[in-house]
Formats: C-alpha cells, structure tokens, sequence
C-alpha cells in the first residue's frame, strides 16, 4: 500500500463520516422541526383555551375589584365604630364601677351604724328591763319562801336552805 491509497482510504473515510453526520444533522433537524411545529400547536390550543379565561378574569377583577374595596372601606368604618364605642363602654363601665364603690362605701357606713345602734339599744334594753325583772324574781322568789316558812306548823329545825335553781345570781 502506497501513500496514496492510505490518503484515499483516510479521504473517503472522512468523507463517508461528514456524510453520515450530516444524515444524521438533518434527522435531528426533522425532528426538531416537527416537535417545533407540534409545539406551536399545542401553544395555540393552550392559547385558545386560556385567552378567554385570562380576559373573564380579566373582567372579574374589573367588575369586582370596586365592591372589594367598598367591603374593605365598610368594614374599616365598622371597626372604627366599634372601637370608639368600646371605649365609650370602658369608660361608662369604669365611672358605674367607682359610684357602686361609693354607694357600697355608705351603705356599708349605714349598716354599721344601724347594727351599732341596734346592739346599743338591745344593751339599754337588757340593762333597764333584765335588771329589774331579777330583782322582781328575787323579791317574788322571797315573798314565795316568807309565804311557806310562815304556813308550816313550826319551826323547822332543818338547817338546810332551800333554793329555787334559777336564782342564784339574784340580789335582794
């Protein structure tokens, strides 16, 4: 083998390689081509389906947009108002409280009097009728022994004193 069959062997080769991958290049150019063109399709279909959904979203977003913010602002205005009645509820409430303190403070004050004046007037009560009412027993219990001594028969040598039960804190 000479050189000139080598250089030909190694052209022809080369060629048969830049042959085969441009058959191969322009395969892979169909393919892309077709999937492209698939793609495409595909897009236009997406698009065809979306475009209407995207343009009534569109005019939702329109439509509602304005009633989403009168709620919002009527509701801001409701959370102001409650707000401001809050603490004009606080404030009631707080002032009703400090009078019910005050109101109890003199009822307390009366109460106690009243009770202070209610023990009082039993003591004036027990003092000027109890101490009387025992010397009337003790008296009615003397006039009761002088009663008996005096009916018996004689005098009676039994050196025991007899005493009522209830009379031993009497004074005569």
């Amino acid at each position: 083998m000479n050189n000139d069959t080598v250089t030909l062997i190694f052209v022809a080769a080369t060629a048969i390689a830049v042959i085969l991958q441009a058959g191969i290049l322009l395969a892979i150019f169909i393919v892309m081509r077709t999937s492209v063109k698939k793609i495409h399709s595909e897009i236009e279909v997406f698009r065809t389906a979306a475009l209407p959904l995207l343009d009534h979203s569109k005019d939702l977003m329109k439509n509602v947009s304005p009633k989403i913010q009168t709620a919002t602002n009527d509701l801001a205005e409701i959370v102001r108002g409650l707000r401001t009645q809050t603490i004009e509820f606080q404030s009631s409430a707080s002032e009703i409280l400090e009078r019910v303190h005050r109101q109890t403070g003199r009822v307390d004050t009366m109460v106690s009097g009243a009770l202070d004046k209610v023990d009082h007037a039993s003591t004036v009560v027990n003092d000027v009728v109890g101490v009387p009412l025992k010397q009337l027993s003790g008296f009615a219990a003397f006039a009761k022994a002088a009663v008996e001594a005096f009916r018996s028969n004689g005098p009676h040598n039994n050196t025991q004193h007899t005493r009522p039960a209830g009379d031993k804190d009497l004074f005569v």
